[in-house]
């Protein structure tokens, strides 16, 4: 396995990685509930299976 993708925290960016880049949170809900002051991400994911976010 290549990388583990979760969601349901916040994260600033969108998304962040860790553990040497084979874990990614991802968030896709901007300034969320009005408390948070964080952007949405996006991951998508090509038929070669590489990832590139917004």
């Amino acid at each position: 396995m290549d990388l583990i993708c979760r969601a349901h925290q916040v994260v600033e960016d969108g998304f962040e990685f860790f553990c040497r880049r084979q874990l990614v949170t991802l968030f896709s809900a901007p300034n969320y509930c009005g408390e948070f002051d964080n952007a949405g991400g996006m991951m998508s994911v090509d038929e070669n299976l590489t990832c590139s976010f917004q």
